[in-house]
């Protein structure tokens, strides 16, 4: 077995490791009412870690030979590669002994997509089942791996227009027999991000999805404008994990050329990774794909990808796995050692050690307070529905006004632009123009997210706890003051635990959200107008997506002027620039208000669904929390009721499950202080 394999299997044998202990902890605790929610986060924690898995999404310009990069993984020449821009769709690599694809669609097929499949070279399988739903809730088709190329690609034999289309397809998932993809591995194959708009916008999209970054980028050119602009952009605060691959390495001739690359390549994107100079590196992808299927070993050797594969290989094994598995492992000894055995299982020994009379009388001295407790709760929740329904309005307003500024903002851009082509060749000065409120554009919306957006939710999520802070503190006072008075056990002193902490613990499998790091998406697409904000790194894990509200901005220039072209003298009178100037002001004004304001709401709705749901799974635990108090102290009156045998018998079942609970706490703590810690 090589060195590869066997960490590999090191690395499952942990994760396998884990998972059961989580899964043996939620059923050992499961019995005991008072950690019923808690029993159900290690589950889900359990679950989480089986199937878990981490997205390295490799992007970049097209040319730049990222799926022969891909490839040259794989050992053979899978994915589509050429000259000509061709990745139209996601292409997800992942384990599987059987070499394999499968083909998802659109939610919706227009009646374009619909044709372009009925007349492309698709298998009929894929053309009748099309045909067969409608082209709506398509269910994804096997496909054989050797035909991906019919799906991935842009057809090269259609027009310029045909081919601006969007894919039909939605992804492809590839199932390979790469030793680099067990344990939950996925390489990530994208679209070029200087290609066409609809396609950089799958690339785009796909982002928040991912764990690590890929970037290649050309050899023989350190970093295009497109390509810097993209990673300050994008992927500067977003991302610590990024390897910067220089492909085409081979097509440097000269050592002084390589020097100077090799300066500059260090110079320019050291700061953007927090490999420094060990996230660069210089490779062939070409020669090291050659060197596989034609078993030429030299060739491979000097191709630079061995040297890679061994660092990505390492940065799986160690450092993905620590970060992927710590939490979960924390979390597993945390609610073992604090929920279970110093509060949860004293709480219940003194429930069982006491008489019948005495226990009911403790219940009657509690349920008032307990009661006190739940009314509190749903005031709490009325609060913060309305204090969320007012910053829907305040942030309805943000958006406006950020929308009236932008608008005037184009008529500036557009103004005091000086192209440089010639008032002879007007569509290169349209062309101009386009891409100058497309840089615009970018940096504006990123002014506003950073400056602004991030600012307004910070605030908000800030408040609404703050505010409900006082209530929210009371909550878990209170409900230590009910266990002690129904256990007879004095409470825990916790050891000044901040109150963010207490609720992310007790929202834990209240919601499809992971609170550590929450994300969400809202992209808007309506007549090719979207929004869409990247990621928001917020203190409590919020993170908001969206995008650009004027969607493909040149294809819509482009029109924009074309049709005034034609309408002015047939188009042979000569048209000067301040009439194209106020004609691209005027229409891209007119789209902004007919659209942005659309693709607002919808924006607008889903900002305000996640922040209920992140505030509602923090309600509903500790819902849970209160509820778990009342089940336990009714189970084990019901006990005592049955008599002093029942009673027996069930602290004989309480000392068994506290005995198990121990020794798995004692095998969590030797997880983590091997694997976590490094002890």
């Amino acid at each position: 077995m090589s060195r590869q394999q066997n960490t590999y299997a090191d690395f499952k044998e942990k994760q396998s490791e884990l998972a059961a202990l989580l899964e043996e902890a939620s059923e050992a605790i499961a019995p005991i009412d008072l950690l019923a929610k808690d029993a159900n986060s290690l589950k889900s924690l359990a679950e989480k870690v089986n199937k878990d898995s981490f997205k390295l999404m490799v992007v970049g310009d097209f040319k730049n030979g990222k799926s022969t990069f891909i490839n040259s993984f794989l050992g053979e020449a899978v994915l589509p590669a050429q000259n000509l821009p061709c990745t139209a769709v996601i292409s997800e690599v992942r384990y599987g002994e059987k070499r394999e694809a499968k083909l998802y669609f659109k939610s919706t097929l227009s009646d374009l997509a619909k044709d372009f499949i009925a007349k492309s070279d698709a298998k009929q399988e894929v053309k009748e089942l099309v045909k067969k739903h409608g082209g709506k809730g398509v269910p994804p088709i096997k496909i054989p791996a050797d035909e991906i190329k019919k799906y991935a690609t842009i057809p090269t034999d259609k027009t310029q227009k045909e081919m601006a289309q969007e894919s039909p397809y939605e992804k492809i998932e590839l199932f390979w027999d790469l030793e680099l993809l067990k344990n939950n591995i996925e390489l990530v194959d994208s679209p070029g991000l200087n290609e066409a708009e609809t396609r950089e916008a799958v690339t785009m999209q796909y982002l928040d999805k991912a764990d690590a970054i890929l970037f290649v980028v050309s050899a023989r050119k350190v970093g295009s404008d497109s390509e810097n602009k993209f990673i300050k952009l994008h992927l500067k605060d977003r991302f610590n994990h990024i390897y910067f691959i220089f492909n085409q390495w081979d097509l440097v001739d000269t050592e002084e050329d390589r020097r100077d690359t090799m300066k500059s390549a260090k110079e320019t994107f050291c700061e953007f990774t927090d490999f420094g100079e060990s996230g660069i590196y210089f490779v062939s992808a070409r020669n090291a794909l050659i060197g596989k299927t034609q078993k030429k070993p030299d060739l491979l050797k000097s191709s630079g990808m061995p040297e890679f594969e061994k660092e990505l290989e390492n940065f799986l094994t160690n450092d993905r796995g620590r970060v992927k598995l710590s939490q979960p492992a924390k979390e597993l000894r945390r609610i073992l050692d604090t929920k279970a055995l110093k509060e949860a299982f004293p709480q219940v020994w003194g429930m069982l050690d006491t008489s019948l009379a005495d226990m009911k009388a403790r219940r009657d001295e509690a349920m008032p307070k307990l009661a006190r407790i739940k009314k509190r709760q749903t005031a709490t929740w009325d609060n913060i529905h309305k204090q969320l329904e007012m910053a829907e309005r305040e942030f309805r307003t943000l958006i406006e006004k950020f929308l009236t500024d932008f608008r005037n903002n184009i008529a500036v851009w557009i103004n005091e632009f000086e192209p440089m082509a010639s008032d002879e060749d007007m569509q290169s000065v349209v062309n101009e123009i386009s891409d100058h409120v497309k840089n615009q554009v970018e940096i504006e919306q990123k002014e506003w997210q950073d400056n602004t957006l991030r600012v307004f939710i910070q605030g908000k999520i800030q408040y609404i706890r703050e505010s409900n802070s006082s209530a929210l503190e009371d909550f878990f006072q209170d409900l230590k003051e009910v266990k002690g008075t129904i256990s007879g056990v004095k409470a825990l002193e916790e050891e000044n635990v901040p109150l963010d902490l207490k609720l992310q613990a007790v929202s834990v499998g209240f919601s499809d959200i992971d609170l550590s790091s929450m994300s969400f998406e809202s992209a808007v697409a309506n007549s090719g107008a979207g929004f869409k904000i990247k990621n928001l790194l917020l203190p409590v894990g919020l993170a908001v997506a969206g995008g650009m509200f004027l969607g493909p901005i040149g294809a819509f220039l482009g029109g924009a002027i074309g049709s005034f072209f034609r309408g002015s003298s047939g188009g042979s009178a000569k048209i000067g620039i301040e009439q194209v100037r106020a004609q691209l002001i005027e229409k891209i004004q007119d789209q902004v208000i007919n659209s942005g304001l659309d693709s607002f709401e919808k924006m607008i709705e889903d900002l305000q669904n996640q922040l209920w749901k992140y505030f509602e799974s923090i309600l509903k635990g500790m819902d849970a929390e209160a509820e778990g108090v009342e089940v336990q102290v009714n189970r084990v009156i019901e006990e005592m009721e049955q008599g002093q045998q029942e009673v027996q018998h069930q602290k004989s079942v309480l000392a068994a499950l506290e005995e198990r609970v121990r020794q798995i706490k004692a095998k969590a703590d030797k997880f983590i202080a091997e694997n976590i810690d490094g002890r």
